[in-house]
């Protein structure tokens, strides 16, 4: 993959899983790190109040990725993972 290509790919999620996004988004990235962050929702209204739990998840992206991933081969898939990971963790859907 190109480097033009990993930044659309880049610029896609962060469209996707902005800031305003309820449960998941990218903070922020660069070609060699990504800042996403899990949201975990507050209680029902009615219970007791308390703050959203934030999973802060920092990724670093070798120089050679794609070609030498050493999780899965491309970014989607990774973070596909780990929110299927985290989902099923805390019971969500």
């Amino acid at each position: 993959m190109s480097v033009s290509g990993f930044k659309a790919e880049l610029k896609l999620f962060e469209f996707i899983f902005n800031k305003d996004h309820k449960c998941f988004c990218i903070v922020c990235w660069k070609l060699d790190k990504l800042h996403c962050q899990f949201v975990l929702l507050p209680p029902l209204p009615g219970s007791s109040p308390q703050l959203p739990l934030l999973i802060t998840i920092h990724c670093n992206v070798t120089e050679s990725y794609p070609f030498s991933s050493p999780i899965s081969p491309l970014l989607p898939q990774q973070l596909k993972q780990l929110l299927c990971d985290i989902c099923r963790l805390y019971n969500l859907p």
